[in-house]
């Protein structure tokens, strides 16, 4: 499965919400996104308050994240960050995981080769460094 534009549209979206918020008060939209990757990428290995684990691949780290650049962009702009924009933004973040778009991105070749690999009646298994929550709904 192909799912890494997956996140593409909730980061731009993001970017617009920002932009949307804090207007002329932020910088340009490839620096937005810029600083999105970098604190996503730094959160891979922080601890999560609310488990106490690191967050590595988990479904709260990315919609997580999305609020933490928006927080940052508050930061750096001296204004208050809002907590409606805050909901706003994990809910798009969240988009990243609509299980309806999962069926059109099963490679073409996969469905076959594992029918192939049934018949035989070898053990088909998915391997994924992602959250079990987002892919068990990938069966």
């Amino acid at each position: 499965m192909d799912n890494v534009h997956d996140y593409a549209n909730p980061i731009l979206d993001m970017a617009r919400i920002i932009i949307r918020e804090l207007g002329s008060r932020v910088p340009h939209v490839s620096v937005i996104i810029a600083k999105e990757e970098e604190i996503d990428k730094a959160r891979v290995q922080e601890v999560s308050p609310v488990t106490g684990k690191k967050f590595l691949y988990s479904m709260e780290r990315f919609p997580g994240t999305m609020v933490e650049t928006y927080r940052y962009f508050c930061e750096k702009s001296k204004v208050q960050p809002k907590k409606l924009v805050e909901e706003e933004l994990y809910a798009v973040g969240m988009q990243a995981f609509d299980p309806a778009k999962y069926k059109t991105q099963v490679h073409p070749a996969a469905i076959p080769t594992v029918c192939f690999l049934y018949e035989r009646l070898d053990v088909s298994m998915l391997l994924s460094k992602g959250d079990k929550r987002v892919q068990a709904k990938k069966f």
